[in-house]
């Protein structure tokens, strides 16, 4: 700003200079002219006796005397037949030099007498000054010129002082402007960083200092403000903790008694010597089933609460797919349930159907040729698609389901990723469902800790991947996963280096 303003002044102090030194030099110029024909005009009024009686001697000594002036070189004077009666030049012609032509006239003088004798108009006719003659005066512009160059170069230098003068107190006045808003202006910058200790000095003039004391209030108050909305959150954050883990204690509780009754009362009748071998041996049967169960809903509960971290590998969907559909086609018979052969990663969610509850279900794989490999774990994404298909065979197979299919496609999603599809033609989901189908737990099912869509939800960005829902009643279900490629997985894995 201060460069602005300073070359502003110097345009306007340059632009000022050049307008003076033009009008200065032509009424300078005019008056010049002016002076000269004044003084052609008295040569020539002096003259016309002179003229008159065609005397050269007559004129010589007003003719010499105007010759004295410095810028006159030549004077010549005529008769009114153009005859020269003087004529003298006593200086070099000039480098630049002008004429000045003034007429010599002749009024002749009436006696009273004869004046009186003859009527108005005769004597206005006779008294008409008669042209005689005429002198020419020719003068130099030089001297004129060098003091006009004078004049001109003492213009530019006070210009130029001024100019200075002015440049050096507008520098001054904008400092005094510009740097309380550049100190203001740098604070704001720290401030929207997320800097509420900024403060700024107050030491300025009147407008300053008050702008300053607002701005040292508004970063006072957004203090105060961040502090009462951290201490805020703060106890929002313990509540949620706290009524997160009333819940978390309750499902557990809840998934708890069930089981451990039957095991209670299978015990008993273990216990009692009335009891035969054979009621015996099917309660022994029943405690081996509910301590399975248990230990399934506890695996779910710790892998949502200590979320295992993927160990990413490139991973084959389809062919993990064709696997996982295989396994679950030798494990429909069996009465232990599904679970994943390795036994590690996440469980399947606690109150899973048995393969066997939906034996009209017919389960199909379709792989795209040319799907790149998935950056993925192989054995976290194996449990996700077993949960979610029997998520799928649930829901056909329970209240309401027709239908008669569950597909699980895989294919490139053109985006350098790998999609994984779980679509079911069940009865689908109401709007109030869907909109809470990922929380944690969350269930429309009598027996179940509502953790199954949560942990997919969890593993899936664990991965850097989307999981997306898309259901409607009567339309049924399509869960669609997004898993880095292999090749994207790597690009990211070099910009993150």
């Amino acid at each position: 700003m201060a460069t602005v303003t300073t070359l502003l002044v110097i345009a306007v102090a340059l632009a000022g200079a050049v307008l003076f030194t033009r009008l200065s030099r032509a009424e300078i110029t005019a008056q010049f002219e002016s002076s000269m024909q004044s003084q052609a005009k008295n040569l020539g009024r002096n003259a016309a006796y002179g003229v008159f009686v065609e005397s050269g001697d007559v004129v010589r000594e007003l003719a010499t005397n105007l010759l004295e002036h410095e810028d006159v070189v030549r004077v010549v004077i005529r008769n009114a037949q153009g005859k020269e009666i003087f004529s003298k030049q006593d200086k070099p012609e000039l480098t630049r030099s002008g004429d000045v032509t003034a007429e010599v006239l002749y009024e002749s003088a009436l006696s009273d007498e004869f004046a009186a004798s003859m009527s108005p108009d005769e004597r206005a006719h006779t008294r008409t000054p008669q042209r005689i003659g005429e002198v020419v005066v020719t003068y130099s512009r030089d001297r004129l010129d060098k003091q006009m160059r004078v004049a001109q170069m003492r213009v530019w230098e006070l210009s130029a002082i001024a100019a200075l003068i002015a440049s050096v107190v507008a520098i001054w006045l904008a400092q005094r402007m510009v740097q309380p808003l550049a100190v203001l202006n740098r604070a704001t910058t720290r401030v929207a960083g997320g800097d509420l200790d900024a403060r700024v000095s107050e030491d300025w003039d009147r407008e300053i200092a008050a702008l300053a004391r607002s701005f040292n209030a508004m970063t006072d108050a957004l203090r105060t403000s961040r502090k009462e909305l951290a201490d805020s959150y703060g106890e929002l954050a313990r509540k949620d903790r706290l009524a997160t883990l009333g819940q978390f204690t309750a499902v557990i509780a809840h998934e708890l008694k069930n089981p451990l009754g039957v095991i209670l009362a299978s015990a008993q009748i273990i216990a009692n010597p009335r009891r035969s071998p054979e009621q015996k041996e099917k309660a022994t049967q029943f405690i081996i089933e509910e301590v399975r169960r248990l230990n399934a809903d506890l695996t779910g509960f710790l892998n949502f609460a200590r979320p295992k971290s993927p160990e990413i590998k490139p991973v084959d969907l389809g062919e993990l797919a064709e696997r996982t559909v295989s396994v679950l086609r030798l494990s429909s018979g069996s009465s232990d349930g599904l679970r994943a052969p390795s036994g590690e990663g996440i469980a399947i969610q606690p109150g899973s159907p048995e393969p066997a509850s939906a034996p009209n279900v017919a389960v199909n794989v379709t792989v795209t040729p040319g799907t790149p490999l998935a950056a993925a774990d192989r054995d976290q994404v194996h449990q996700v698609l077993l949960n979610l298909v029997l998520n799928a065979m649930q829901a056909i197979s329970g209240p309401g389901g027709k239908g008669t299919r569950v597909d699980v496609i895989v294919r490139p999603d053109g985006n350098s990723r790998v999609a994984l599809e779980v679509v079911d033609d069940g009865p689908g989901m109401p709007e109030d469902v869907r909109a809470h189908a990922f929380e944690p737990f969350f269930t429309t099912k009598k027996r179940g800790s509502g953790l199954g869509l949560a942990v997919v939800d969890q593993v899936i960005r664990a991965h850097g991947g989307t999981l997306e829902l898309h259901s409607k009643p009567g339309e049924g279900t399509r869960f669609t996963l997004l898993f880095p490629s292999t090749a994207s997985a790597a690009t990211s894995a070099t910009m993150r280096s």
